[in-house]
């Protein structure tokens, strides 16, 4: 995207790409958080032009199905696994969640690029650092019977859905993780967690476990620090995470997360001066990145 809307109470209502790059960095910094789609509004980014000669841009992870920014071929590709998945909530109580992220997903022709984990993708299911007494169990959960083999759902196919308003953040049916020795089942609407929608904890001790979801907006300058395009009231610490996203998607410049879509196991309480809502990634081999690929117009 070319132009784009802005919602911060200082800024001018819209820009084109070559406005906003003439603003100062403190500004541009200040806004990029507050950008959507100026055709079905959806929650929007910026990027920065890449050491590699890729153009700044605006672009958005949440274009409607009928808005013309989203581009042709990524829609096509896109809509046809929202639909599959869609069909698969329609006629399943529930389904595995499976972190391994298919050994075939990385094209060099493909609009996203995806990264395998090394050996920690060998991984069949989602696991947490955290006993399941301690975090995630709820009046919600339930033991699984283990005989019982439902549909897998990796991760790209349950971030596609989520980030282009599929039925599975709203739905009832039950996504199995696997804690420890035993299966635990939830409710895919009370365990998936848009960062917009984050509800913190007093404190970490009382946190629950979730899956968040979203859009990386941009990293502070020390790439500690992930900041999403849902909202500017949540903050990210990287923190052991860092090393684990540099060396298994390759990340030479913090500039490459800017726009990636982003799921991670993780909890959510308020910083000391309950100012700002911290989401901490749990688990550094439980977070999946959906990169852009160089050849990508969002």
């Amino acid at each position: 995207m070319l132009e784009v809307t802005c919602t911060h109470p200082d800024a001018k209502s819209y820009y084109r790409i070559e406005q906003f790059l003439q603003l100062t960095e403190e500004d541009i910094e200040r806004y990029r958080q507050h950008l959507i789609c100026p055709v079905c509004h959806g929650k929007a980014y910026f990027r920065k032009q890449s050491v590699n000669g890729r153009s700044a841009c605006f672009g958005s992870n949440y274009h409607a199905s009928d808005c013309g920014n989203w581009h042709p071929t990524l829609k096509t590709q896109q809509q046809k696994e929202i639909e599959a998945l869609n069909q698969q909530l329609a006629e399943s109580d529930e389904l595995i969640f499976d972190f391994v992220i298919p050994a075939n997903s990385k094209k060099e022709d493909e609009p996203r690029r995806d990264s395998l984990k090394g050996k920690q993708s060998q991984e069949r299911v989602l696991r947490s650092t955290k006993t399941p007494s301690e975090k995630l169990i709820s009046k919600d959960d339930t033991t699984v019977n283990a005989s019982r083999r439902p549909e897998v759902l990796t991760p790209d196919k349950m971030l596609n859905n989520l980030l282009h308003g599929g039925e599975l953040a709203k739905s009832e049916t039950r996504i199995v993780l696997k804690l420890g020795n035993k299966d635990y089942s939830y409710k895919a609407k009370n365990l998936l967690v848009n960062f917009a929608s984050a509800e913190p904890a007093k404190n970490f001790e009382e946190a629950k476990l979730k899956m968040y979801w979203g859009t990386v907006s941009h990293t502070d300058k020390d790439f500690e620090w992930l900041n999403p395009a849902d909202c500017d009231d949540v903050g990210i610490p990287l923190g052991k995470a860092k090393e684990a996203i540099i060396n298994q998607y390759g990340i030479t410049s913090r500039d490459e997360l800017e726009g990636a879509g982003i799921l991670f196991l993780g909890l959510c309480f308020w910083n000391k001066d309950k100012t700002r809502k911290i989401v901490k990634i749990q688990a550094a081999d439980k977070l999946y990145l959906s990169l852009l690929g160089d050849g990508r117009v969002n």
